[in-house]
């Protein structure tokens, strides 16, 4: 009897286990037909059935945090600025000097703006609202014809004055983990975005317009700075790094890579010496230089966390990592070292303030000192310009086969900045692992475990989605993560082709609701999902 209970026990629970699973599918999948058409609502939707614990402390975070996490970012700047000091005093002065004529193009003033210009912007912009914003981001795109004619008159007083209205000046900065899976609010895993007035964002993007084609042009601004730059993206930065490393590997050389770490780079730039370079570099002048000399001072920013700020701190120093012009800016103040680094005959390339040095290595240490030499010469212009290399995250590896490596292994204990640096099987550069060997096999097998971590997601909330929902997040969580930079896995060998189309029809079979015994449904469909054959 008591046997029989338990058995009508447990099926009632069942029941009721899919009573309510049923009932949730139904409830997720009205939504997700209400937002048919809207991909934004629809992901909205979806990431409340995804990892839906991710931010669940955000809200309730107490002021007190804040302040703690300002404070720490306050503070590691001033302990850049005395690490600096001290080690400048250790250095020798660099025997740097330009070789380059003073600029001849001259950029006096930023020029009139039409409300053409201003709606331009306006569409191209995010529909994000900041604490800061007094009209929502919403209502100015889609009032565009209002608000252009008088943003652009404000833009012509600015512009025309030379003056960066001080109430722009305020950001809400917003810490972001640099790593994943550390824990929550690990002070030294944090990294300060700045969230800008909209009305600011669109004046640094009329002046970015006018000032990014008359310094591009200049022969002082380095040509392999791929950041912020119109038709140079990330992976076309690292399709050039490893198509060297490639092309050395056909001569059957072995190539050195040195990847470089600036301490808060955006945050340590000193605005006098910022100044100076973009008027004796760049030609800016009169004007308009005085309008980038307002535009940089007397900022203050507080941290949000969810529904708590802390209070107004000011920065001295920096750019607002996270505006578009301020990134610009960093670009031009960093672009002399492209010159110190031809000297030593050594190749390089840059995005933003992520900077990479390699050179072919030949028998001997003397291509080796030759790149340590470089390094230390790049280290000594970093502190003359109050910038700070971290010789801690500094990495080095060596590109090529088995047995060309072999051949330098006893001889790469790297001297740098006072630190011995040793080689490494791999490194991340922007955002992609590259491994020694030409295989590619770790950046492979990092993209799959990836990507089989959200399919089993998607496959988990699979019977809640509408079709339309399926596809936008099998875009979204898995196909995003075979695009990015995939031009890098050209050449790779035949059986990781395979494992990526595994992947792929895993990703279809999931999105589509069919089963793996189901090869003509599968065969037909292929022309439904969005995530066919990407690797032919």
């Amino acid at each position: 009897m008591e046997n029989k209970h338990k058995k009508l026990n447990q099926a009632a629970c069942r029941e009721a286990a899919a009573a309510i699973h049923k009932s949730r599918c139904i409830h997720f999948k009205t939504k997700l037909n209400s937002a048919y058409g809207d991909q934004k609502e629809t992901w909205n939707i979806a990431k409340k059935l995804l990892h839906s614990n991710s931010s669940k402390t955000n809200n309730t975070i107490p002021e007190a945090k804040c302040d703690i996490i300002s404070q720490y970012f306050l503070r590691k700047l001033e302990i850049i600025k005395n690490t600096i000091q001290e080690r400048l005093a250790k250095t020798p002065i660099s025997k740097f000097i330009s070789e380059l004529s003073p600029p001849v193009d001259i950029l006096t003033t930023f020029g009139t703006v039409t409300p053409k210009d201003v709606s331009k912007i306006i569409k191209t912009l995010e529909p994000k609202t900041t604490l800061l914003d007094i009209i929502p981001t919403n209502i100015l795109k889609s009032c565009s014809e209002i608000f252009s004619p008088i943003i652009s008159y404000l833009a012509d007083l600015s512009f025309n004055s030379g003056i960066f209205l001080t109430s722009y000046k305020v950001a809400q900065m917003t810490p972001i983990p640099k790593k994943s899976g550390l824990a929550e609010f690990d002070l030294p895993n944090l990294r300060p975005i700045s969230n800008l007035n909209t009305i600011s964002k669109i004046l640094e993007k009329l002046a970015l317009s006018r000032l990014h084609p008359h310094v591009t042009l200049y022969i002082k601004f380095n040509p392999l700075q791929s950041g912020f730059r119109s038709y140079h993206s990330i992976e076309k930065a690292l399709l050039k790094i490893c198509n060297d490393i490639l092309l050395n590997i056909d001569d059957a050389l072995t190539t050195f890579l040195l990847s470089l770490d600036i301490s808060s780079a955006f945050g340590t730039i000193d605005h006098s010496l910022l100044i100076t370079r973009v008027k004796n570099d760049f030609g800016v002048t009169d004007i308009a230089l005085k309008w980038l000399t307002s535009y940089l001072p007397s900022r203050k920013y507080f941290v949000s966390i969810g529904s708590s700020n802390c209070r107004l701190i000011a920065s001295s120093t920096g750019v607002p990592q996270g505006s578009v012009l301020g990134s610009f800016l960093f670009s031009m103040f960093v672009s002399p070292i492209y010159r110190i680094i031809a000297k030593f005959g050594t190749n390089h390339h840059q995005y933003a303030d992520d900077t990479q040095l390699y050179t072919f290595l030949s028998p001997g240490k003397d291509s080796i000192n030759k790149i340590t030499e470089c390094a230390n010469a790049v280290t000594t212009w970093f502190l003359e310009n109050r910038l700070l290399l971290n010789p801690n995250k500094t990495e080095v590896i060596l590109f090529g086969t088995r047995k060309q490596n072999s051949k330098y292994k006893n001889d790469l204990n790297i001297a740098f900045s006072g630190t011995t640096i040793t080689t490494i099987n791999s490194v991340k550069i922007l955002g992609v692992i590259l491994d020694s060997k030409p295989s590619k096999d770790e950046r492979i097998n990092n993209i799959i475990k990836s990507c089989n971590y959200h399919i089993r997601a998607l496959c988990h909330i699979r019977p809640c989605l509408t079709k339309e929902a399926a596809n936008i997040i099998a875009c979204v969580i898995v196909k995003s993560q075979l695009d990015y930079c995939n031009g890098i896995l050209s050449g790779t060998y035949q059986k990781n082709i395979k494992k990526l189309q595994r992947i792929q029809n895993n990703l279809m079979f999931e999105e589509l609701c069919l089963r793996v015994d189901e090869p003509k449904a599968g065969g037909s469909a292929r022309a439904t999902s969005n995530t066919g054959n990407l690797y032919r």
